[in-house]
């Protein structure tokens, strides 16, 4: 509860799977110094959102369906703030379902609304991102402790807050606050708006528009969980039907460029060889990936993907897996065999590789569970090397093609 004299305050989640992590947001909620009055809870699409409560205040949930694969997370936002402002509340966090709230995020957002230079501003707290979790998971007394803040964004210390009249580009939606009266004065989100990003920016230059400013405050700060897989925490019939597609429109991009292949090497001018070359090189930095870990994606495209209901096209169909090194095989492929039974035959290869890997996808949860981290270590190494061999086999037959006989 908030202290006596000051206002009520809710915290509003928008959440579409991801329940481990909603789960522990609320634990870190109800164990921080001052816990939020409310709690609302908004499940896009997600009917099991509703099963996941932690010890003490049993948050208030509203459904919002899915009109397409998109989330509307915009939609959902004002659906969330207009809840928690209908159910009584002077002050609206709203937290990104994988951010943790330090133990003094709800009394900094709400010590910080009564300060004359900010209460009229959209409060924002700085967000530290999270390493992978430890095998006993995140300890709620330290994990604040693991990550520095974001480093594009003011982070001032415990107590402080700075008012930014012109940083509005700045605005994320990963953890902000602000009372009814600023919320209408911005207008909410644009609900014209589905899927990750572009709403928070419009949001930002909304404020803008309104006079609004930003206020960093420097106490309320929040962790933001790792989520290594582009599926955690979906339903287990969903992750399976996005397997299913993603074979599909594996072996439809495959069977497309085996047709047309020809067509785009003619009319980019393009020899068989510079493909070979290109597409080794493309195979061969895949292959050391696997074989040197490093990052594949940008914070930005993991975000993006996190946000999608389905990720079977984008980004695990293309690029992930039948990306530029496939492409550019599959066309080189089909330009040296151009003969109907041969491109028959490649049509079927590509069926056959779309089903296998629906089927890996299918039943990698528990391959993966059986193996361990370090099986799969093992095995992504020991696969890493015979890729890097393929891609330099199609590097070196692409040079002998250019090389004088």
């Amino acid at each position: 509860m908030t202290p006596q004299g000051s206002g009520r305050v809710a915290v509003v989640t928008v959440v579409h799977g991801r329940h481990r992590h909603l789960w522990l947001q609320q634990r870190s909620l109800a164990e921080g110094a001052v816990p939020p009055d409310d709690h609302v809870v908004v499940a896009m699409g997600d009917p099991r959102a509703a099963w996941w409560p932690a010890p003490g205040r049993r948050p208030h949930v509203v459904h919002l369906p899915l009109a397409d694969e998109r989330l509307p997370l915009a939609a959902a936002r004002n659906l969330g703030a207009r809840t928690a402002i209908e159910r009584g509340a002077d002050l609206v966090v709203l937290l990104d379902v994988d951010c943790l709230a330090s133990p003094g995020l709800v009394l900094a957002y709400e010590e910080a609304s009564r300060r004359p230079l900010a209460e009229d501003a959209v409060l924002c707290g700085p967000v530290s991102y999270l390493p992978p979790p430890p095998a006993g998971g995140y300890d709620l007394h330290t994990v604040h402790t693991l990550a520095t803040p974001h480093p594009a964004r003011p982070a001032p210390p415990a107590g402080d807050v700075v008012v930014d009249a012109d940083g509005h580009d700045l605005f994320w939606s990963l953890s902000f606050a602000l009372t009814p009266q600023t919320w209408e004065r911005v207008g909410g989100f644009d609900e014209a708006y589905a899927g990750y990003g572009a709403e928070d920016t419009d949001f930002g230059q909304r404020a803008a528009a309104a006079g609004v400013p930003l206020a960093w405050v420097g106490g309320a700060r929040a962790s933001h969980q790792h989520h290594p897989t582009q599926t955690e925490g979906q339903p287990a019939d969903q992750v399976r039907r996005q397997a299913w597609r993603t074979g599909i429109y594996v072996a439809t991009i495959l069977g497309v460029f085996a047709l047309l292949g020809s067509l785009v090497l003619s009319a980019f001018g393009i020899t068989i060889a510079s493909l070979q070359i290109a597409g080794g090189l493309v195979v061969a930095h895949s292959g050391f990936g696997m074989i040197v870990p490093r990052e594949t994606s940008t914070d930005a495209e993991k975000e993006h993907a996190a946000a999608k209901a389905d990720v079977s096209f984008s980004p695990m169909a293309l690029p992930l897996v039948a990306g530029p090194g496939a492409i550019g095989v599959i066309i080189a492929l089909s330009a040296r065999h151009p003969d109907p039974l041969d491109r028959v035959g490649i049509l079927v290869a590509g069926l056959a590789i779309g089903l296998l890997i629906a089927l890996a996808l299918r039943f990698a949860t528990p391959v993966v569970d059986r193996l361990g981290p370090t099986g799969i270590g093992a095995l992504t190494r020991v696969m890493g090397f015979l890729i890097l061999a393929i891609g330099v086999e199609l590097f070196v037959h692409g040079v002998l093609a250019v090389l004088p006989s």
